[in-house]
C-alpha cells in the first residue's frame, strides 16, 4: 500500500483536571526527522517516546506537539511570601509615617508584586493517569495522520499506475514497429554496401561482418525487453510497504533503457514514442518525492 510523505493528525483528550492535545504534522524529506516536543512534567518520556515513534513514521520531516493545559491554569499552586510581604509593608509603612502619607493601600499595592508569590507543585510530578492520557492521545493522533498518509497514497498510487501504463502502451507499440524498422535498416545497409561491393571496396566476408554489426548495434530488442521487467517490477513494488526509495531506483532504471531506446532507434515515429514515454517518467519521479 502507497502511503504520502506528508500527512497531519490532531488529536485532543479533556478530563476533569487537564486537556491533553497532540498535533502532528509531517512533510517531505530524504530521511526521517523526528522533532517531538513534551511538557517540562514528562520530559524524561521524549527518550523513549522518539524510540518507539520511529519505526512507525517512516521518512519525512515530522514534527509532533504534546501539550497538557490544566483546568484553572496550569500544574502548579501559588502563595504569599509571609515574611516577604510583612518586610515590604513595614518599610512601606515607615516610609509613609515619615511622609504622613495615607497607608490604607499599602498591602494591597504590596501583594501585586511578582516576587512576593511563591510557587509549590501540587504533586510531586505528573499522575500516571495524566500520561496514559497523553498515551492515548498520541495514538489516537496517529491513527488520523496515518489514515491522512494512506489517503494521500492512494491519489498518488493512482497516478503514478496510470503514468507507468502510458509508458508500457508507447512500449508496446514501439515493439510492434521494432520488427519493420530492422528489417528496413538492414536492408538499407545492404543496399548501401552491395554498392560498395560492386565498386570493389569492399569484399563479401567484410559485408557480412558490417551487416551484421550494424544490425545488433541498431537493434532494441533488449532494452525493450528490460524496459518491460522494469516496468513489472515497478507495478509489484507499488504495494509494498515503505516502496519510495525502491521505487526511485526502479524508475532510474527505467529512464536508462528509455533513454537508450531513444538513442538506437534511429527512426522519427519511434522517437515521438520515446518522447512520450520520457514525459510519463518525469510524471511518475515528482510524484515520488512525496512517497513514503
Amino acid at each position: 500500500m502507497l502511503k504520502s510523505m506528508t500527512g497531519y493528525g490532531l488529536a485532543v483528550i479533556e478530563s476533569a483536571e487537564f486537556t491533553v492535545r497532540v498535533e502532528i504534522k509531517a512533510l517531505n524529506s530524504r530521511g526521517l526527522d523526528l522533532m517531538v516536543r513534551v511538557p517540562r512534567q514528562h520530559s524524561e518520556k521524549e527518550i523513549a517516546l522518539r524510540s518507539e515513534l520511529t519505526p512507525k513514521l517512516g521518512r519525512g520531516k515530522v514534527s509532533i506537539w504534546i501539550e497538557v493545559n490544566y483546568v484553572g491554569g496550569d500544574s502548579v499552586k501559588r502563595a504569599y511570601s509571609e515574611e516577604l510581604v510583612r518586610a515590604y509593608y513595614r518599610d512601606a509603612e515607615r516610609i509613609a509615617d515619615e511622609l504622613g502619607a495615607d497607608k490604607s493601600g499599602l498591602l494591597a499595592v504590596i501583594l501585586q508584586y511578582t516576587d512576593v508569590l511563591e510557587q509549590h507543585e501540587e504533586v510531586a510530578g505528573p499522575s500516571e493517569y495524566e500520561w496514559a492520557m497523553v498515551v492515548r492521545a498520541l495514538a489516537e493522533a496517529l491513527n488520523h495522520f496515518d489514515t491522512y498518509r494512506i489517503n494521500e497514497g492512494q491519489v498518488l498510487e493512482t497516478e503514478i499506475a496510470q503514468y507507468a501504463m502510458v509508458i508500457r502502451k508507447e512500449l508496446a507499440t514501439i515493439e510492434g514497429k521494432k520488427s519493420v524498422r530492422l528489417s528496413e535498416i538492414r536492408s538499407s545497409l545492404a543496399e548501401k554496401l552491395q554498392a560498395l561491393m560492386d565498386e570493389g571496396r569492399i569484399d563479401a566476408a567484410r559485408y557480412e561482418h558490417e551487416l551484421i554489426f550494424y544490425a545488433e548495434k541498431l537493434d532494441i530488442t533488449e532494452e525493450i525487453v528490460r524496459l518491460g521487467a522494469h516496468l513489472n517490477l515497478f507495478a509489484e513494488s507499488l504495494h509494498e510497504q515503505y516502496p519510495g526509495k525502491k521505487l526511485g531506483f526502479v524508475a532510474q532504471e527505467m529512464g536508462r533503457e528509455i533513454n537508450t531506446i531513444g538513442s538506437k532507434c534511429n527512426d522519427a515515429a519511434i522517437q515521438h514514442h520515446v518522447v512520450i514515454m520520457k514525459e510519463e517518467l518525469e510524471k511518475i519521479k515528482e510524484q515520488l518525492l512525496n512517497v513514503l
